[in-house]
């Protein structure tokens, strides 16, 4: 096993993380501005939080399919994309039972494109 095979996957875990918070934010501002006049002034906050909470998985896997198709790297998208969409459901369901969301919302950032990568690299 040599250097490089190491630094791909973790480089592809950065590019990733950085395709989902290109897109979570985007999504974030975007739902803030739909929400902005809702609930008394919160509703700015709700769609930022909202926004951030479905763009980031959805960056993520934007992500995973510009590094298939532009960067030919191989990989199995098939197994890609459900690692990354299962994670938030699995943080928000640990959140409502745990009752620590700060903790488990935190971890989504991290795990979801840990998994998405682990799972790319799998074979079909």
């Amino acid at each position: 096993m040599s250097s490089r095979d190491i630094i791909k996957p973790v480089v592809m875990v950065i590019g990733l993380v950085i395709c989902g918070l290109a897109a979570g934010f985007l999504a974030a501002f975007i739902a803030s501005r739909v929400f902005e006049g809702d609930a008394g002034g919160w509703g700015g906050l709700v769609g930022a939080i909202v926004g951030m909470a479905a763009g980031y998985p959805l960056g993520v896997v934007l992500g995973m399919v510009a590094t298939r198709w532009i960067i030919k790297y191989p990989g199995s998208l098939l197994l890609g994309i459900p690692g990354v969409l299962i994670v938030p459901v699995l943080c928000f369901a640990l959140a409502e039972l745990i009752g620590n969301p700060d903790f488990i919302f935190g971890s989504m950032f991290i795990v979801s494109p840990l998994v998405g990568t682990i799972a790319y690299h799998l074979r079909r």
